[in-house]
């Protein structure tokens, strides 16, 4: 149900809309963009543990290339799925199917969704995956847990203070979804 505009001019003005959102954001936010404390260091903890990283995401190539770089992971991430590699966005559950099928031996039930928001948590529900949430989406504690998290942390670096003690630290694979 639109907040702003009615289901007739969603139809009639959607996709320009959209376009919109994705060039203002592109020219005039992107770049002002920074990394959440210790949310590399939280993948280089996961590696250690000879887990596998994929980052998926309902962004486009270009964004996710954009932060990939600015966090320097390209080379701790094992597989990566944009917008651009699937049919539908979450709350569907394509953008995780394809990057489960990009990670070599892993089953969605030896895997967990890290994610910022309950579309997130639907999504990976769909395939059988549990999600750890995080608070720097937005959504409360109550929302996320409602939607189906099974932790919620505050952000990255709480979670990696919490690794030992984590959902984490007993699963095989982990995939990383920024949203």
């Amino acid at each position: 149900m639109p907040v702003f505009w009615s289901d007739e001019e969603l139809h009639r003005f959607g996709k320009e809309m959209e376009r919109f959102r994705e060039e203002l954001f592109l020219k005039k936010y992107l770049k002002q963009a920074k990394p959440f404390p210790k949310a590399k260091e939280l993948l280089e903890r996961i590696r250690q543990d000879g887990k596998q990283v994929a980052l998926a995401s309902s962004s486009k190539t270009e964004v996710i290339d954009f932060y990939t770089e600015l966090l320097g992971i390209g080379d701790i991430i094992n597989a990566r799925t944009t917008a651009d590699e699937a049919r539908r966005s979450k709350p569907y559950p394509d953008i995780f199917s394809a990057a489960l099928g990009d990670l070599e031996g892993v089953t969605a039930d030896e895997t967990l969704v890290v994610g910022d928001a309950p579309y997130d948590i639907l999504a990976a529900s769909k395939l059988g995956i549990d999600t750890i949430a995080f608070l720097c989406g937005g959504f409360t504690v109550e929302e996320l847990e409602h939607t189906g998290a099974i932790a919620v942390y505050e952000n990255p670096e709480r979670l990696l203070a919490k690794y030992e003690s984590s959902p984490i630290a007993s699963s095989k694979a982990v995939e990383k979804f920024p949203g």
